[in-house]
């Protein structure tokens, strides 16, 4: 896909959470054949962040609907993929994630369907499949091969300390709802995807459901503002632990 870079000034109206830009933000708008244009007349538009001096990270939205893309790349025009990239579907869930090297996916890639459940998983060599798994959902009324045994150490997985109760309590004291959300109607859940650390700290939180820029963004805050969780517990010993935290926003 070809994108044409034109600078974006900012309308207030339009984007009241699509701050003011720095020389290592900016945001780009386009028309539905992704050609730069005015934001009045956008149905696109893409975030660039600099990241280092070889990292770029280019986002993209429909203008007031769920993300479309996120990719890092090497150089600044971004014609060159190299890092982590995650793509949509057209509902905000996560279609495919993995990582790119010069142009070429690399390693591992893991593929969704709109439901948000991986129904595929590819291993690439130089942009070269050379391994193609496909993966069946569990039924949930059959038992699970890793399903725990008597002989299974204890395993007690990463929480929010506190439980659900504190969780409330937290949002209540620090959830914001953003103007531009508020100012076109918008609501939904997003689902953010993080690693809780041996120490019970949250690193690396992903968007794998997106609703819109500003909710997408709100919903990253709030897990950067998160205090420490219980971290996960297997074999004896506190463990690195995947979790997917809804934040639900919605109208009054």
């Amino acid at each position: 896909m070809k994108r044409r870079l034109v600078p974006l000034v900012i309308s207030l109206f339009l984007v009241q959470d699509l701050t003011a830009q720095s020389k290592d933000e900016k945001y780009y708008a386009f028309d539905k054949d992704w050609k730069g244009t005015a934001i009045e007349k956008a149905v696109y538009f893409l975030r660039t962040k600099k990241l280092g001096d070889k990292q770029f990270l280019w986002t993209t939205y429909q203008i007031y609907g769920p993300r479309i893309s996120q990719e890092v790349f090497q150089d600044e025009a971004g014609q060159i993929r190299n890092g982590y990239c995650r793509y949509y579907h057209p509902n905000g869930q996560q279609d495919s994630v993995g990582t790119c090297t010069d142009n070429l996916p690399t390693g591992d890639w893991w593929y969704y369907n709109m439901n948000g459940q991986a129904i595929r998983k590819k291993n690439y060599e130089k942009g070269l499949v050379v391994k193609d798994s496909v993966i069946v959902p569990v039924n949930s009324n059959k038992q699970d091969s890793t399903q725990k045994t008597k002989e299974d150490p204890a395993e007690v997985e990463s929480t929010f300390k506190g439980g659900i109760q504190s969780w409330a309590r937290f949002l209540n004291k620090n959830f914001k709802y953003p103007e531009r959300a508020l100012g076109v109607k918008k609501e939904g859940t997003v689902v953010v995807q993080f690693i809780v650390n041996e120490e019970g700290a949250i690193l690396d939180p992903e968007i794998i459901t997106s609703v819109e820029y500003s909710l997408d963004e709100e919903a990253l805050r709030i897990m950067s503002i998160s205090p420490k969780w219980n971290p996960a517990f297997q074999f004896g010993k506190h463990v690195k632990s995947y979790k997917r935290q809804p934040v639900i926003f919605r109208l009054n």
